[in-house]
C-alpha cells in the first residue's frame, strides 16, 4: 500500500482526489500546507499537491529543496486560475499536472505508474552502518528500502545530515551492495535504547541502483 500526502491548501480542494486513492486502497494524509507536511517524519511514496495561486511557486520551492521530498513524485492538481509553472524538473519524476475536474481513470493510472517507480520494500535485514571519514562499523536492522533511501533502527548515534555508509547483503543473489547515504530523520526509541532513522542514498551508481531494485522487487538477475 502506497502512502500518499495531500497537501489540501484549499479546504476541500483534494476531496474528490483523496475519494479516488480511497478507493484504490492508498494511504492518506492530509496536510493543510506544505509547511506542515515537511514537519512529517514519515516519507510519502507520491504527494498530491492543491495549487493556491498565491503560494504556489514557493510551495514547489519548498518541495525541491526539500531533503525529504525532493525525490519524490510530486502531482499538482490546479483550479482553471491558477497558470502552470516550469516542472521541477530536478526531482526524481519531475512534476505531474492534472486541471481541474480531475478525470478519474488517468488519475489513478498515474498513481499506479508512480507507485511502481516508488517500490518500497519492507525487510528487516542486518546492516552496517559506517560514519564517513571513520573506520568504526555499527549494526542495525532495516526497517524498509525504496530507491531513494531507506530506515533503519540502531542503538548508535548519528547526526542530522551525517553522511554515512551503508552496506547489506541481498539474500538471494548473495551480493552485498554498499551505498553512500545521508541522515534525512531521527527518532529516539526511549524505552529500547536505540534509535529510528532514515537515510537518502547519494549517487548511486547505475549498476548499483540495478541491483538495489532487483533487490528491493525481490528478482533474482538472471545469470548469462
Amino acid at each position: 500500500m502506497e502512502k500518499v500526502f495531500l497537501v489540501e491548501t484549499f479546504p476541500g480542494g483534494l476531496k474528490t482526489i483523496r475519494a479516488y486513492l480511497m478507493d484504490k486502497g492508498s494511504q492518506c494524509v492530509t496536510f493543510g500546507s506544505v509547511a506542515d507536511a515537511l514537519k512529517a517524519k514519515d516519507e510519502p511514496d507520491v504527494i498530491v499537491l492543491y495549487a493556491n495561486g498565491r503560494h504556489y511557486a514557493n510551495d514547489l520551492s519548498s518541495l525541491k529543496i526539500s531533503p525529504s521530498f525532493s525525490k519524490v513524485p510530486l502531482i499538482s492538481i490546479l483550479p482553471p486560475e491558477v497558470p502552470e509553472l516550469p516542472a521541477r524538473g530536478d526531482g526524481a519524476d519531475g512534476e505531474i499536472v492534472f486541471r481541474t475536474p480531475v478525470d478519474r481513470g488517468a488519475f489513478v493510472a498515474k498513481v499506479m505508474s508512480l507507485q511502481r517507480r516508488s517500490l518500497r520494500r519492507v525487510f528487516e535485514i542486518l546492516v552496517n552502518i559506517r560514519p564517513d571519514g571513520s573506520n568504526i562499523k555499527y549494526t542495525g536492522k532495516s526497517l524498509d528500502f525504496s530507491k531513494t533511501g531507506m530506515a533503519f533502527e540502531c542503538s548508535a548515534e548519528f547526526l542530522m545530515k551525517q553522511k554515512v555508509g551503508i552496506s547489506f547483503v541481498d539474500p538471494k543473489s548473495r551480493k552485498r551492495l554498499m551505498l553512500d547515504a545521508e541522515i534525512i530523520r531521527r527518532q529516539p526509541k526511549l524505552a529500547s535504547g536505540s534509535s529510528l532513522y532514515g537515510v537518502k542514498f547519494l549517487d548511486i551508481p547505475e549498476e548499483d541502483i540495478n541491483s538495489l531494485m532487483n533487490f528491493i522487487s525481490g528478482n533474482t538477475p538472471q545469470r548469462s
